[in-house]
């Protein structure tokens, strides 16, 4: 009995000893945040780490100071421990704070966002930043707290987009009143990055409409050009980076200089030579300072494609990819050039490159109906137009230039109806405006609408399109019934005054001082164009000539001769008859049959018995100064094995006769004394070289064409021949002052059983103007 009562006061004393070593807590530290358990000796040390084992006597303690490290591990006799407090995490603590926490009270909020931020409970701390920033938006402190801690959490999570409670409170912050250039940028950024363009550009648009020029108004100036631009606003965008180019800020935002280049580079392709040079000077600009070099060499590739220097083109857009500028666009643009050098092959291959590319899906088929077109694969190349037009990506722009190919591929398509639906699905656009009247213009000059034609221009012109192809085409609509000649040459003088030495340009103004009867006007405006060219080429006269040059050589012949040249003419207009009449002898054929019809002169029949036989009307020329003849006909079934000649000979059969051969090739003949000299413009002869002979032939047409005989001042000049006003050949040694009783004509042959039919419709006689008073009284 004895025994037991020692044991259970042994027992007693054990567990008192063991009450008295327990660790010591209180309220105040349940709201201490402790990562570890904390052992604190008698002697004062202090150790973290963790608590490994206990008993009544002793404790084993691991001391460490990360989760990676092993830590060093101790024992003690319990009596040396003062306290043992035991680990207590942030969210242990944070739940023990929000027990007696005023949701409603600002300080509150913010002491416990900056505690939570402390002790890294950061999604709590913006939480309740976020609640303080609600509670009194006006206190700017809140936001500097605040905003780190957006920028971290987006760091920590790789996503650029912004959270949509931090735009809501950017925003609050603005419409609380904080004026804070920084606030106002970070809610630029949070709304373009959900895709908030509209949001972003009203903001923008109020930085941008104060009057200074501080760092802030120039940044959202051009962030808004920018802005606008993407989404569709160009003459807002256009309106803005000229405010910047004034203010001369322009130049340091790469942006702003690419969106210049790209307009001026559109301007360049709508005829704006000015604007060529403008764009190089951005362009310089870019490469300068080292920013967008990729997208800089496409934009000067582009520009020397514009120029028809493709070479060049092609080293910038190489220039462009080493810098990096490979995406589907560069390959779209790229593709071009190659197509434009003739190296088709390329230009698919890269075309290849970017059809899996929805951004420039319309562009490359573009880029591929212009190489089939030059290939001649005209129906594949009509499919892909059909795909562009039926496709509701495709812009307006893109539209018409489909359109316009087509017709260019089927004359027989009519597009009038089309270009319309889209004057009127995009006609609020002053270019989508200008352009499609411009086409509808156009449309109606070449159908012989003239007053619908004038119509249209004038709206082109008013809707902006002032660019020299508009007034040239304004000018010529001013012929015919309606028109008014002073404007044509308003239209002219302001086109010629952006290029003085265009070719076009100069020929229609020369065409309307001949209409004015202003001769020599008219040959001096001939003459400019004709000076516009390379001398070896303008003296050649004859051959594949550039069409504005040859029609200035033809015109400013028509000026000359009106100048120094009288002219007869016999256009048929009579009644209709078996008898041609007004001193014109028939000599018809077995089967062939001369008459007056339609105000021409018709030879029609099959040639019966006589192969070969000359069927012909011809006339006595008594004219002194004689200086030339020239015959339009129209063979009515243009492929037909027929020789049709324009003759000029004397009663002994000498002379020269110029002639369409049966294969429609043109040469002439000399007959006289010996046996006749017949020369085809496909086989030069010995003198080709000096005759300057050019294979030249009548096409396969009903069209009227003309043959033309010019005879020189004298013998020594000789005389030359014309097809269609281009030069066949000159300096052929005909000698007409040596003959006598000249006769001159147009005469048909064909082999036995050829049906043709041949219309003259208009005979005309030249001669010089009398110089002296002995030629004028004779």
């Amino acid at each position: 009995m004895r025994r037991q009562q020692l044991t259970s006061c042994l027992l007693l004393l054990v567990l008192s000893l063991w009450s008295c070593s327990l660790p010591v807590w209180s309220g105040d530290d349940d709201l201490e945040v402790r990562r570890w358990d904390r052992l604190e000796l008698v002697n004062g040390k202090v150790f973290e780490g963790e608590l490994v084992a206990e008993s009544p006597l002793e404790i084993t303690f691991r001391q460490k100071s990360s989760d990676d490290e092993a830590g060093i591990e101790f024992s003690l006799p319990r009596s040396d421990v003062r306290r043992l407090l035991r680990r207590n995490p942030p969210e242990a603590v944070y739940k023990l704070r929000l027990r007696n926490f005023d949701p409603s009270s600002f300080d509150l909020q913010r002491a416990l966002g900056l505690w939570c931020q402390e002790v890294d409970l950061e999604k709590n701390a913006i939480s309740h930043l976020e609640d303080a920033c609600r509670l009194r938006p006006q206190v700017e402190e809140i936001y500097d707290l605040l905003i780190p801690l957006y920028d971290a959490r987006r760091a920590a999570s790789g996503n650029a987009v912004f959270d949509d409670r931090e735009i809501g409170t950017v925003l609050e912050a603005m419409r609380s009143g904080i004026d804070n250039p920084w606030l106002r940028k970070r809610a630029v950024d949070g709304l373009l990055s959900i895709g908030d363009r509209i949001g972003a550009i009203l903001i923008l648009e109020e930085i941008s409409a104060a009057s200074g020029d501080g760092e802030e108004e120039i940044a959202a100036r051009a962030r808004l050009a920018v802005l606008l631009q993407e989404t569709g606003k160009e003459e807002e965008a256009r309106r803005w980076a000229r405010r910047l180019r004034e203010s001369g800020a322009a130049g340091r935002f790469p942006g702003v200089l690419i969106l210049e280049a790209r307009w001026l580079l559109g301007d360049r392709s709508s005829g704006d030579l000015a604007a060529g040079a403008m764009l190089e000077e951005r362009v310089q600009s870019l490469l300068e300072r080292d920013a967008s070099v990729g997208e800089a060499h496409l934009l000067l590739g582009s520009l020397r494609l514009l120029e028809d220097r493709v070479e060049e083109s092609i080293a910038e857009f190489k220039k462009a990819f080493r810098a990096g500028a490979v995406d589907a666009v560069a390959a779209v643009t790229f593709a071009l050039a190659f197509a434009r050098s003739g190296d088709s092959t390329k230009a698919l291959e890269l075309i290849s490159a970017a059809r899996t590319s929805e951004r420039v899906a319309i562009e490359w088929r573009l880029v591929e109906v212009y190489i089939q077109e030059n290939l001649g694969q005209y129906d594949d190349a009509l499919l892909l137009l059909e795909d562009i037009l039926a496709s509701e990506e495709a812009s307006w722009q893109a539209r018409i230039l489909a359109l316009t190919t087509r017709q260019r591929l089927d004359p027989d398509v009519t597009i009038d109806g089309e270009i319309e639906k889209i004057l009127l699905a995009h006609g609020s656009n002053d270019s989508a405006f200008a352009e499609c009247s411009l086409h509808l213009g156009d449309m109606a000059l070449r159908s012989g609408d003239i007053s619908g034609a004038r119509r249209w221009l004038e709206y082109a012109l008013r809707a902006g399109s002032r660019t020299p192809e508009t007034w040239l085409r304004l000018a010529l609509a001013q012929r015919g019934p309606g028109g008014d000649d002073r404007r044509a040459l308003e239209a002219l003088d302001t086109a010629l005054k952006e290029r003085p030495d265009d070719p076009d340009l100069l020929n229609a103004l020369g065409d309307l001082r001949y209409r004015q009867g202003d001769l020599e006007g008219a040959r001096k405006s001939f003459d400019r164009v004709v000076g516009t060219y390379p001398r070896k080429m303008r003296e050649e006269e004859a051959g594949p000539l550039p069409p504005a040059l040859r029609y200035a050589i033809s015109s400013r012949q028509l000026a000359l001769r009106a100048i120094e040249e009288e002219l007869w003419i016999d256009n048929f207009d009579r009644n209709d008859g078996a008898q041609v009449l007004n001193n014109w002898i028939e000599r018809e054929t077995f089967g062939i049959d001369i008459g007056l019809l339609a105000n021409s002169v018709r030879f029609d029949g099959v040639q019966r018995f006589q192969p070969d036989g000359l069927t012909m009307v011809v006339r006595p020329l008594t004219t002194p100064r004689l200086s030339g003849i020239r015959a339009t006909m129209r063979l009515r079934v243009g492929n037909v094995p027929v020789r049709v000649a324009l003759r000029i000979e004397d009663d002994s059969g000498t002379g020269l006769i110029l002639f369409r051969d049966r294969d429609g090739i043109i040469g002439y003949t000399l007959t006289g004394r010996g046996d006749p000299v017949v020369v085809r413009s496909d086989s030069p002869g010995e003198d080709s070289e000096e005759q300057k002979l050019v294979k030249t032939v009548w096409p396969a047409d009903a069209r009227a064409h003309t043959l033309e005989i010019r005879l020189g001042n004298d013998d020594k000049s000789g005389a030359s021949i014309y097809f269609d006003g281009s030069r066949v050949a000159r300096k052929i040694p005909f000698r007409m002052r040596r003959l006598r009783s000249l006769n001159a004509g147009v005469s048909t042959q064909a082999e036995l059983d050829v049906s043709f039919s041949l219309d003259l419709e208009r005979f005309e006689v030249f001669r010089r103007k009398a110089r002296s008073d002995g030629e004028r009284q004779y």
